[in-house]
C-alpha cells in the first residue's frame, strides 16, 4: 500500500482522442476526493532539445501521465528530479507502461488515491556527449538512449568500449542503449531481449548490424559503455526516449551509465511485469 494522495501533477496529451472528456472526469475524481491539481500539456518532441526537469513540484505526491507511453516518458523526466511517481492513463494504442485503460478511469483512480498502489523503482540511464575536451550535451532517459545515422542511407560505423576494454566495432544503422523498461519498446522491435525490471542491467541492440554474428549484449549497471564515432564518418544523431537530443559529428564519444535518478513507476497491485507482457505483447506461448 501506498501513501493517500492529495496533490498531483496532471500531464495531459490535449492531442488524444478523448482528452478533454477525461480531463473532465478527472477533475470530478479530484474534487470528490479533495485532491488538488496542477494542469501540464506534453512538450511537442520534434525539437533539438532535452526536456528539463521542473524547477518544483510543490507538494505534489505523485505525476498522473494522460496520453500514451511517450507522455508518461515526458512526465518522468520533467519530474525526474523529486523523484516523483509516475502513473500512467492509457489514451493511445499499446500503452505498456500506462497501468490505466481509458474506461476504468472511474474505478481505478480512486483506488490509487486512497493508496490502493505500489510503486517499482526502474534503472534509468545518464547519456554524456564529448566533442575534443568538452562535454556538448547530456541528459536522462528512461527507456533508451539511442546512436542512430542521420537524413541519409548510408550505414555507419561505430566502435564500443565498455569499462575502458575494447568490446567490437559495429557496422550498423544504429546502437539502442535500453533499460529493462525500454527493452520492451525499441530495442524488442530490434530483436533485444526482453529483461525483468528487477534485472540491474540494461542492453545493447545494433539496429540492422551488418554482420549476422552482431547479436544483442546484456550488461551491468555497473558498467559503462562509451561509442566512438570514426573520424570519417556521415552525420549521426543522439536520441533519448525517442526525442532528439544532438547531432553527432566524427570524432564524437557517447558515455552510457546508470544514472542516480532512478524512475519511479506506479502499479496496481494486480499488474505485475509478466501479465502485462502477456497481454500488451500477446505473450502467450506455443499453441502445440
Amino acid at each position: 500500500m501506498g501513501d493517500q494522495i492529495r496533490e498531483v501533477i496532471v500531464v495531459l496529451h490535449a492531442g488524444k482522442t478523448g482528452s478533454k472528456e477525461v480531463r473532465s472526469e478527472l477533475k470530478g475524481i479530484f474534487q470528490r476526493h479533495h485532491v488538488t491539481a496542477r494542469w501540464m500539456s506534453t512538450i511537442q518532441a520534434d525539437a533539438l532539445t532535452d526536456i528539463q526537469p521542473l524547477k518544483t513540484c510543490g507538494k505534489a505526491r505523485m505525476i498522473i501521465a494522460c496520453g500514451g507511453d511517450g507522455t508518461l516518458l515526458q512526465a518522468a523526466r520533467m519530474t525526474r528530479c523529486d523523484s516523483l511517481p509516475v502513473l500512467g492513463i492509457n489514451l493511445g494504442t499499446l500503452g505498456f507502461l500506462s497501468t490505466i485503460p481509458r474506461e476504468k478511469i472511474g474505478k481505478l483512480i480512486p483506488r490509487v488515491l486512497e493508496g490502493d498502489y505500489s510503486i517499482s523503482e526502474r534503472l534509468a540511464l545518464d547519456y554524456e556527449v564529448v566533442r575534443g575536451n568538452r562535454t556538448i550535451a547530456r541528459g536522462w532517459a528512461m527507456n533508451d538512449v539511442v546512436v542512430a545515422r542521420g537524413n541519409h542511407s548510408h550505414m555507419i560505423r561505430l566502435w564500443l568500449r565498455i569499462s575502458d576494454a575494447h568490446a567490437t566495432a559495429y557496422y550498423c544503422d544504429g546502437l539502442i542503449f535500453a533499460t529493462a523498461t525500454g527493452s520492451t519498446a525499441y530495442s524488442l522491435s530490434a530483436g533485444g531481449p526482453i529483461v525483468s525490471p528487477l534485472v540491474p542491467a540494461f542492453s545493447i541492440t545494433p539496429i540492422c548490424a551488418h554482420s549476422l554474428t552482431d547479436r544483442p549484449l546484456v550488461v551491468s549497471s555497473m558498467e559503462r559503455p562509451v561509442v566512438s564515432i570514426p573520424v570519417q564518418s556521415p552525420s549521426m544523431v543522439l536520441q533519448a526516449d525517442g526525442m532528439m537530443c544532438s547531432r553527432l559529428k566524427p570524432g564524437d564519444h557517447v558515455a552510457i551509465q546508470a544514472s542516480r535518478e532512478p524512475a519511479r513507476l506506479v502499479h496496481l497491485p494486480e499488474n505485475d511485469f509478466y501479465r502485462v507482457v502477456n497481454e500488451k505483447l500477446k505473450w502467450s506461448g506455443s499453441s502445440i
